[in-house]
């Protein structure tokens, strides 16, 4: 039986997961490591207790949640870095102009991390509608 820290961290990797669009649970059991079955129940669990994990994870403060924010949108931009360097994306004017702009967002939203703690789901979901005009 895991403990509660592993379950923790098994969760945060998960909606590390969800927050960049993987929604499916054979998806998210691909790219995590984890168990198709583990996925799912953990799925049922965000959607039932939501509300409490979160309070939870205030509780335990932010410092986790902060630094995996960060790294998410260290790695959104370092992807769209490299997107900007692709053929099709060089020779169409308004899809670069679209990458650049959610770069130029991405560190905006990485900034306004740096300089506050809470509100980490506001960025989060910022950081999704971000990626989200990207696709």
């Amino acid at each position: 039986m895991a403990s509660y820290s592993e379950i923790k961290k098994r969760r945060e990797k998960i909606s590390t997961y969800l927050v960049r669009g993987v929604l499916s649970p054979v998806n998210l059991a691909q790219v995590t490591g984890i168990d198709v079955e583990t996925v799912k129940n953990d799925l049922k669990f965000f959607r039932k207790d939501s509300g409490k994990w979160l309070s939870e994870l205030a509780k335990d403060g932010y410092t986790f949640q902060a630094q995996n924010t960060s790294d998410q949108l260290q790695d959104m931009i370092e992807e769209l870095q490299a997107k900007r360097t692709e053929k099709n994306v060089k020779e169409d004017t308004e899809l670069l102009i679209k990458v650049d702009t959610a770069i130029a967002q991405l560190l905006s939203l990485k900034f306004q991390l740096s300089m506050s703690g809470p509100g980490l789901m506001s960025m989060q979901q910022a950081m999704n509608r971000v990626a989200t005009e990207v696709r």
